[in-house]
């Protein structure tokens, strides 16, 4: 049973009457006559206004990709959307508001929402279930649903039973990491591991599929039986960032 924001998500759908994905956010702000338009933005990705009782959302008309301007939407749907939101009359959202590690309260509801309304439990979840953890899988999953890998990883850690973590990195330092529910061990944050992850930074290939590692490379304390974890990495487009997949298989 959803509760809390993801709750507002799945009752605004079944509103607007969508039922398959993608689940387009615009269809929602046409429901709620809410004006919406991508424009050039300085220092954000999304805006939320509320004026004289009319709302108005904007989302930067630069970001490159779809996914990740559909997210920003869905972002500020959920600005609109959650009952609490509403005593607030500007919200002016940056890329770090719209991370998984973002700090502010309302804008980790947003994202809470954002992912039920792109990727509802309900539906994605029993997707996941059939799938194994890598990148090949979660990928054909982002295209289906209109969302960036990074947040087709993200939900995908969320709901599934495997032993898995997502760790997002930049220029070589973690920046965030999630955990499958069912993943025991404790991540040693901070630089990169000397392992297939750091290829990146010297400019060598980074294998397309799970690759042996020596677990204690990535963990403190206890270990798997093994002493081994699968690690998958991928380099985001033209970007510094890499997502790693560790999995206990």
């Amino acid at each position: 049973m959803l509760v809390g924001t993801e709750f507002y998500a799945s009752e605004l759908r079944k509103r607007v009457g969508l039922i398959a994905p993608p689940f387009v956010p615009t269809a929602a702000f046409d429901f709620l006559d809410v004006s919406y338009r991508e424009c050039p933005l300085d220092g954000c990705l999304g805006m939320t206004l509320r004026l004289n009782g009319n709302t108005g959302v904007m989302v930067a008309s630069n970001i490159p990709e779809e996914g990740k301007k559909q997210f920003t939407a869905a972002h500020e749907l959920g600005h609109v959307t959650i009952p609490s939101h509403s005593q607030i009359n500007t919200f002016r959202c940056t890329n770090n508001d719209l991370m998984d590690n973002s700090k502010k309260p309302q804008e980790i509801e947003a994202n809470q929402f954002a992912a039920e309304w792109l990727m509802p439990l309900e539906i994605f979840k029993p997707r996941c279930k059939k799938l194994d953890p890598g990148f090949d899988n979660i990928s054909e999953l982002a295209y289906e649903y209109n969302v960036t890998l990074t947040a087709a990883t993200t939900r995908f850690v969320d709901v599934t039973d495997h032993e898995v973590m997502l760790v997002v990195s930049a220029n070589g330092m973690m920046r965030y990491f999630r955990p499958s529910q069912h993943f025991a061990y404790k991540l040693d944050f901070g630089k990169l591991p000397n392992t297939y992850a750091r290829n990146n930074l010297s400019g060598k290939p980074i294998p397309d599929e799970f690759m042996a590692v020596a677990s204690d490379e990535w963990f403190t304390g206890s270990q798997p039986e093994s002493g081994e974890i699968l690690e998958y990495s991928v380099k985001l487009g033209d970007y510094d960032t890499v997502l790693t997949m560790l999995w206990v298989e």
